[in-house]
């Protein structure tokens, strides 16, 4: 992955207005690719601006951008602004049934992401992702910070008990 600097990124879709609605092999908008790349708050909104629809588009593995800047540490800033745009998009799943708290607690997103999905929609921490994984159980196997798993575990308790369908339980985890 590359970062491109928002003046270059500016003058691209200045001189070429359709490359904001080019996919790549993945299914990849720019605006998922850029919410991949550690991006500024700035960048996001220019590629918004220049295609409103990207943040709703999925890619290959049905992530929408808010999944791609969960699972790779994007900053609270930019997850905020995503948020703000598209406020439903902390409930969707992507094709193997995570959202963006599984996405985040797989991924080490920053404790302030992990809290702000969490405040967003609590009943995440409550759901399964397509192996019966909850949000804990992501956090567990990734060995996330004590404070993460106490946020999560104040939320959902019963996550404890859970076993996700190999019969894993957290301690397998």
């Amino acid at each position: 992955e590359f970062q491109a600097s928002l003046e270059v990124v500016s003058l691209l879709l200045e001189r070429f207005p359709g490359a904001a609605t080019e996919k790549d092999f993945n299914n990849n908008t720019p605006l998922n690719s850029a919410c991949r790349c550690g991006p500024t708050p700035q960048m996001i909104l220019l590629l918004i601006q220049c295609n409103p629809d990207a943040i709703r588009e999925r890619n290959k593995e049905g992530m929408t951008p808010l999944h791609s800047a969960c699972s790779y540490q994007a900053s609270v800033e930019v997850v905020s602004l995503l948020l703000e745009i598209w406020p439903a998009a902390v409930m969707e799943k992507d094709k193997y049934g995570m959202t963006p708290l599984h996405n985040s607690c797989e991924f080490e997103a920053p404790f302030e992401v992990i809290s702000l999905l969490m405040n967003k929609y609590p009943a995440a921490c409550r759901g399964n992702d397509g192996y019966g994984r909850t949000p804990l159980h992501s956090a567990c196997w990734n060995n996330a910070p004590e404070r993460v798993l106490k946020m999560l575990l104040e939320e959902y308790p019963r996550a404890v008990s859970k076993n996700d369908l190999l019969m894993g339980s957290l301690q397998d985890y």
